[in-house]
Order: C-alpha cells, then sequence, then structure tokens
C-alpha cells in the first residue's frame, strides 16, 4: 500500500501568498488541495529543479510557481517559495 503525501505550506511561502491577489491565492490553494494533497507521487505533477536547487521540485500554477521540497521519510510536500514565473527563481 502506498502512502499519500500530505501539503506543509512554510511561513515564508504563506506570506508571499498572502501578498498575491485574491484570485490567484484561490487558484493555488485549489491546485495544492486538487493535485498534492492525499497524491500518491508528487513528482509526477512538476518538474525537478537544476543547478543549485537541485533538491527542489517546481508545479507551475499559471502564472506562478511553487518551490518545494518532497520528504518522502516523513510522506510530505513543503513548498517553500511562491511567486510569478519571473521572480521565484531569484
Amino acid at each position: 500500500m502506498s502512502s499519500t503525501y500530505h501539503v506543509k505550506i512554510s511561513s515564508k511561502a504563506i506570506k508571499q501568498l498572502q501578498k498575491l491577489e485574491f484570485h490567484a491565492q484561490t487558484a493555488i490553494v485549489n491546485w495544492l488541495e486538487d493535485n498534492l494533497e492525499g497524491c500518491t507521487n508528487p513528482r509526477e505533477k512538476g518538474s525537478s529543479l537544476t543547478q543549485h536547487k537541485s533538491a527542489a521540485w517546481r508545479y507551475r500554477v499559471g502564472d506562478y510557481r511553487l518551490l518545494a521540497n518532497i520528504i518522502d521519510a516523513e510522506v510530505r510536500v513543503e513548498v517553500v517559495k511562491i511567486g510569478h514565473r519571473r521572480n521565484v527563481y531569484r
């Protein structure tokens, strides 16, 4: 039996989410609930990052990106950064 992953959003990511317009906030939260919360393989919905952030994964929600770490030992996806695609990788 495979385990289901749970999503945790870091306090920094929550602050970044709160700065976005309401429509973007709603879209991101709904996407997390529909696609990552309770899933058995969070890697199939995203892409791994390269270079110095190779352990992180990115998820695309419209023009926004979610950067996350997948912690298999705790069966958890930890969202560490949320932002517009042009700014999130800085």
